[in-house]
């Protein structure tokens, strides 16, 4: 009797155990039902920021148990402002149905935060489930809309750059620079909590805006603080408010704090131990301690790049802030004991510095460096650098490298490609040099687009004795009155340039004094010196409005200090060509080699032009048969593969270490130098 008792128990629980595991057999082949909606589902818009899922941080698009949709992270903006409805955006699912896709929210009066529930809701269904019903809830974050104070003097920029845009905002809220930032005049605002919102404008409440102090005063405190008032209007236009605030710039006493160097002591001071640079802002630190009221610090300091420097969007809509400050462009400045100058050296190592982004079109001495002066002390130099992509815009002696130099300094092995534009004195290389001391370019080539009106050169627009040995230009040179594909202006004051083993290649256009390598040499008793020299430019002659010639001949300054705003300077190089045009209007002083009259041509020997290139052009203007000047058709200067041994052939005396011939079909160009930053084929190309 136990004994069936046992057994019908125990038949009973397999029975069960069976019944259970075939319940949950059923059960999990069942498929999974999904969610009626989202957050991937739904996005909102307001006051130009967008709000979903993929938002940044703790804003976003979150639901709640109790199906409330939660879309945090918009600040609340003034009332003055009139920021337009924000709306929700919802997305329909595949399969489901909701009863609208668009809910439109107004921001909450007052400017704190807080949560705004909105009275409609939607109703999801899909079929064989039923409908669910979400509420919608807009978290307003803390603290009211920020302004973003982007500091273009790069660096850190500004330590606590969020400042709070509320009503009546005063200029108590203080943004402090980092140490060893300048203040840059350019600064670019963003609104919005996430990501920049298009849809503010942001402006100067006052014009012309207060002069600013960029850099640290360590002997008047109060130009430390530079108060700004700003108005914020919405793209609607329908309300504004002014804000202001301060930014204070902060001390900064030692190259120490920015650079690196091998050796900490007396870094710097030697080549064996320069400063070091590794990025866009430690290149740009150079400019914090040359400008400056005193410049004795790193002034004449040794600097080398330890890599590629990328300048891409580097210093805002005026880019890169030139390295050092020619007098004339200081307010109040009276003479030569104000520059802030750069009279040290950079050596590259052969390191690219690329998309270097200048766009000043109404200052003057604009360039990587702005102006570079030794004042009488150990020679500086700038070598082993390439430079690509360059965007250089100015107005008087602008060049890619060097605005101005007035000193004893050597350019060497340097590259350069990009575009250069300006006014008068305008070179791919470098605008002006001028002075007693000469300015020596070597193994340097120069591939870029040159447009100015007055003065422009290839590599130079304007100089005193600058002397250019084996290099050459490749690009376009586009000008008015004297204009080279070499040299704009290349004599003063009884000084001229020496340029040896030296071509240029390309197209020149101009309306007067235009030349394939000088525009003008023109100022007896000075005579350049030009040896080996190949001009393969092709000229175009262009025409001027009679109010531009106007200008030329009406102006009647004669100093050349580029102080003007409105005037072209040097009359005394533009008055012999003004003059020509009105004596005989239909002659376009033009040249194969030099365009004006060149004075006295005795220091010149087998230069070379290629009359294929620019037929019935004299090779000097105004010089019958100049000597040490031969015109040859592309054929014959192609054919040589060697330099000629018989004084009547091409290229004799030439020096073969110095020149590669090439083929029977290919001009001769130069040989790069060991570890040049310039190649054969760069050359070979178009």
């Amino acid at each position: 009797m136990k004994e069936s008792l046992l057994k019908l128990k125990m038949m009973l629980f397999l029975l069960s155990a069976a019944f259970i595991m075939g319940s949950c057999t059923v059960a999990s082949s069942e498929p999974q039902q999904p969610a009626l909606l989202s957050p991937t589902s739904v996005s909102a818009t307001f006051g130009g920021v967008t709000i979903s899922t993929a938002s940044v941080g703790a804003s976003g698009v979150f639901i709640e148990t109790d199906n409330t949709v939660v879309i945090r992270g918009f600040s609340n903006p003034p009332d003055e402002l009139s920021v337009p409805d924000g709306e929700v955006i919802i997305a329909t699912p595949a399969g489901v149905t909701v009863n609208t896709i668009s809910l439109s929210f107004s921001d909450l009066t007052g400017s704190d935060a807080g949560a705004l529930s909105l009275t409609e809701t939607v109703t999801v269904s899909s079929e064989g489930r039923s409908e669910n019903t979400f509420k919608f809830r807009i978290d307003f974050v803390a603290g009211t809309p920020a302004l973003v104070v982007i500091n273009s003097g790069g660096f850190d920029g500004i330590e606590n750059n969020r400042l709070s845009l509320a009503k009546d905002s005063t200029a108590e809220t203080i943004a402090m620079l980092s140490p060893c930032t300048y203040y840059a005049p350019d600064i670019t605002f963003m609104l919005g909590t996430n990501t920049a919102s298009t849809n503010y404008r942001v402006a100067p409440a006052t014009d012309p805006r207060p002069v600013i102090s960029p850099y640290f005063d360590s002997t008047d405190a109060a130009n430390n603080t530079n108060v700004e008032t700003y108005q914020v209007t919405y793209e609607t236009n329908t309300g504004s408010i002014m804000f202001g605030f301060s930014v204070v710039v902060q001390d900064c006493s030692t190259p120490q704090q920015v650079f690196t160097s091998a050796d900490p002591n007396n870094p710097g001071t030697t080549a064996a131990n320069p400063w070091i640079i590794t990025d866009a802002a430690t290149l740009q630190a150079m400019a914090y301690f040359v400008n400056q009221d005193s410049n004795v610090a790193a002034a004449d300091d040794f600097f080398e790049l330890a890599n590629d420097v990328d300048l891409a969007g580097f210093g805002g809509p005026e880019g890169f802030t030139p390295i050092g400050i020619s007098y004339h462009a200081i307010p109040g400045a009276n003479d030569a004991a104000d520059n802030r100058n750069f009279a040290g050296r950079l050596d590259c190592k052969g390191n690219t510095i690329s998309n270097l982004t200048i766009n000043r079109p109404s200052s003057d001495y604009q360039g990587l460096f702005a102006y570079i002066t030794d004042e009488g002390g150990t020679p500086g130099f700038i070598r082993n650098c390439r430079l690509m992509n360059v965007n250089v815009v100015g107005r008087d002696g602008v060049g890619g490298l060097v605005g101005d130099a007035t000193s004893d300094i050597s350019i060497s092995n340097v590259h350069l490609q990009g575009e250069v534009r300006g006014r008068t004195a305008v070179g791919g290389l470098i605008g002006r040099t001028d002075g007693t001391r000469v300015t020596r370019v070597e193994n340097t080539s120069v591939h870029a687009t040159v447009s100015g009106a007055f003065m422009v050169g290839g590599m130079i627009g304007f100089t005193r004795q600058a002397s250019v040995v084996s290099s050459y230009f490749n690009g376009t040179v586009l000008g008015e009155l004297v204009v080279g594909g070499l040299i704009g202006f290349g004599c003063d004051a009884g000084d001229c340039p020496a340029i040896r083993n030296v071509y240029a290649r390309g197209t020149v256009t101009g309306f007067s004094a235009v030349g394939g390598l000088l525009g003008s040499a023109d100022l007896p008793p000075a005579a350049p010196n030009i040896t080996n020299t190949l001009s393969l430019m092709t000229l175009v002659s262009s025409n001027l409005e009679p109010a531009v010639i106007e200008r030329y001949r009406t102006d009647s300054s004669s100093s050349p200090s580029f102080e003007r705003l409105e005037t072209f300077q040097y009359t005394s190089v533009s008055t012999p060509f003004i003059t020509q045009f009105d004596a005989t209007p239909s002659v376009t002083p033009m040249g194969a080699v030099i365009g004006g009259d060149s004075g006295l041509l005795t220091m010149t020997t087998s230069n070379h032009a290629d009359s294929t290139l620019n037929e019935g052009l004299p090779l000097v203007f105004g010089v019958d048969a100049p000597a040490g000047f031969t015109a040859s058709t592309t054929e014959q200067l192609q054919s040589a593969t060697a330099p000629g041994a018989a004084a009547s052939d091409p290229y004799h005396n030439w020096d073969a270490a110095v020149w590669d011939f090439g083929t029977a079909t290919q001009y001769p160009v130069l040989k790069p130098p060991t570890d040049g930053v310039f190649t054969l084929e760069e050359q070979r190309t178009p």
